[in-house]
């Protein structure tokens, strides 16, 4: 299965491999992600993703399963690579590595190749900065059986490896699309679909909204929270969490996003 082995961290492709972890520009252009770890790289083979590189290290492996994987990913067109322990840390963006990295191909995320249900629940977060915090919203909304999620007006990279590893390989099973603030309130409107927005500044609770029928629920930064764009536009609900602690003023975006989104799946098995 092996067929070759690098053992210098000075190798062109594992400069190449350092590159697109730190480079979206580089991701871009050459249409690859960086797919790190046993679970990711598990997801990513079985939601359909093309591996085009596997490298590993056996002596970071942790069980037989490691090898099935090698064997699963090559049948499927990967070119597998053996890497030294010290390449694998050069590669590696994680503590206590587990020996497997992968090169992914890149696909498309538009907001007309999304396929939704009769009645479907939306997430769309709106220039969200942090990649472990969309990474946690994937995670969420994919867990609660969302259509799909929605990155409006985007500020990090789907394919950073940080909002990968955050999903836990989620990103490829969750139905994503990236655009406008724009084009997604065209997307809303044409689909019928009532949009929520999250603020600290609203009247109504979220658990008294009404999100048994077609609905998206926005989710803005943390520190400034959603745009006027949404939260000046009267077809927008604007619904809040009550926050009953004496410290801090608003939730992590993540967790609030899965207690709305958790609220819209209550309502709809109610």
């Amino acid at each position: 299965m092996v067929k070759e082995v690098i053992t210098s961290t000075k190798n062109n492709r594992v400069k190449t491999l350092v590159k697109l972890r730190q480079k979206k520009l580089l991701r871009e252009k050459l249409g690859q992600f960086l797919i790190e770890g046993y679970k990711e790289l598990s997801e990513a083979l079985k939601s359909g993703v093309k591996v085009i590189e596997l490298y590993h290290c056996p002596t970071f492996f942790r069980d037989d399963s490691y090898i099935a994987l090698l064997e699963d990913a090559e049948a499927k067109g990967a070119n597998v690579v053996e890497v030294t322990e010290d390449v694998f840390k050069k590669i590696s963006h994680r503590e206590g590595p587990d020996g497997l990295l992968g090169i992914g191909e890149t696909w498309t995320l538009k907001l007309e190749d999304l396929k939704l249900s009769k009645n479907p629940v939306i997430m769309i977060v709106e220039r969200m900065e942090k990649p472990g915090n969309l990474g946690n919203v994937i995670r969420s909304a994919e867990a609660a059986g969302a259509d799909a999620l929605i990155v409006s007006e985007p500020m990090v990279d789907v394919f950073n490896p940080n909002v990968v590893r955050a999903s836990l390989g989620m990103v490829f099973s969750l139905p994503i699309a990236v655009s406008d603030n724009e084009s997604v309130l065209k997307f809303l409107e044409e689909n019928k679909i009532t949009a929520f927005a999250a603020t600290p500044h609203a009247e109504s609770i979220y658990w008294d909204a009404d999100m048994s029928g077609p609905a998206a629920i926005l989710v803005g930064t943390e520190k400034g929270g959603l745009s006027d764009f949404w939260m000046k536009r009267d077809s927008v609900q604007r619904i809040k969490i009550p926050l009953e602690g004496k410290q801090g003023d608003s939730l992590n975006a993540s967790v609030a996003s899965a207690l709305m989104l958790y609220e819209a799946l209550r309502q709809r098995k109610g």
